[in-house]
């Protein structure tokens, strides 16, 4: 419910999603709780948790942008190691040929 109330602020109504998603976010946050808290309990929970959630999506944006930032980096340098140590093509006519011949001395797919 809080969740439809804060789409319905912002955006002018409540969406579909947005629905469901409140609810799953909101079993997942009163389910450890279950045993202590009534009603009220699980709508003060839930208000304090769609309020929090906004602020969390700052930090994950950054978070996911830092992953990024550090897979590419890593990558290039590993690139630059294999290419380096084996090289990260084979020549024209093994490419032609097919890895399989090449490497294993069979086709994969025999007939073509």
């Amino acid at each position: 419910l809080v969740w439809m109330g804060i789409e319905w602020m912002r955006f002018g109504r409540p969406s579909l999603v947005g629905i469901v998603t409140g609810m799953v976010a909101g079993l997942a946050t009163v389910t450890p709780a279950t045993g202590f808290i009534g009603v009220p309990g699980g709508l003060i929970l839930s208000l304090a948790d769609s309020v929090t959630a906004g602020s969390q999506f700052m930090v994950q944006l950054s978070s996911v942008a830092i992953t990024v930032a550090w897979t590419l980096v890593v990558s290039m340098i590993i690139l630059k190691i294999a290419k380096a140590v084996a090289g990260l093509r084979v020549d024209d006519q093994t490419e032609v040929d097919g890895l399989d011949l090449a490497e294993h001395g069979e086709r994969g797919y025999p007939g073509n």
